[in-house]
């Protein structure tokens, strides 16, 4: 797919690793990157891809998962927004993706570039410590997932991340706040590591009680402070 140079260099400001970026090293990597766009529910990769490649999310949002190998349960360990790269990590082996696959949620326009091509665009300084800064908030976020899914039952859990999901991706309308994610009740429980029953049992009871709203899967937090309280374990 083909994208105006001016675009494209719109598309890559929005990139953390880029921000120190001149003009001419910003055309260093628009020289490289190729661009492909990608319909909701269709796979940007999957964890037996061999395609070598980092990816750009320019517009539209992709959810990266891994399958549990002891239940055979798909995990969505986190979902990507425009500006953020994705299909960084590579396996014990060497392989790509670390056993993760990443599916477009949207209509996504997706850049990649080749791992050779990207690593030479990480020897600047700058972008070396934004990919370590990168690294260790996603770790840390599926890490404190993890211990959620051992210690907090799923009311918690899943009040945990309506909240978490308000702040990451802020939707304003009616003097509330939504998520500017079109979620299904599979998507959630995906997230929390439950069944789709569990999950779509405590979204009931939270739309009963008037702590969400749900329209169009479309969801806004219509009381943050009882979901904080129930995220808590009160």
């Amino acid at each position: 797919m083909m994208v105006a140079p001016q675009e494209m260099t719109w598309h890559l400001r929005r990139f953390s690793v880029f921000e120190h970026f001149d003009p001419h090293e910003l055309q260093s990597v628009t020289r490289v990157l190729r661009v492909r766009q990608f319909s909701p529910r269709e796979p940007v990769f999957l964890s037996t891809h061999t395609r070598d490649n980092v990816y750009f999310l320019l517009t539209g949002r992709v959810k990266v998962t891994r399958i549990d190998p002891h239940t055979g349960k798909e995990l969505i360990l986190y979902i990507i927004r425009p500006g953020e790269l994705f299909g960084l990590l590579k396996g014990a082996d060497g392989s790509p993706h670390a056993g993760n696959s990443a599916i477009a949620m949207a209509r996504s326009l997706v850049g990649y570039v080749h791992r050779t091509d990207f690593e030479r665009l990480a020897q600047h300084g700058a972008v070396a410590a934004e990919l370590n800064r990168m690294a260790d908030e996603r770790l840390l976020s599926v890490t404190h997932r993890l211990e959620e899914m051992v210690f907090r039952d799923v009311p918690s859990r899943l009040a945990a991340l309506l909240l978490r999901l308000s702040e990451r991706f802020p939707r304003r309308g009616d003097g509330r706040t939504g998520i500017d994610v079109r979620l299904t009740q599979q998507d959630l429980a995906d997230m929390i590591g439950s069944t789709r029953e569990s999950a779509s049992i405590v979204i009931n009871d939270f739309k009963r009680r008037g702590l969400i709203e749900v329209k169009r899967r479309n969801i806004w937090i219509t009381d943050a402070d009882s979901l904080r309280q129930i995220a808590a374990g009160y």
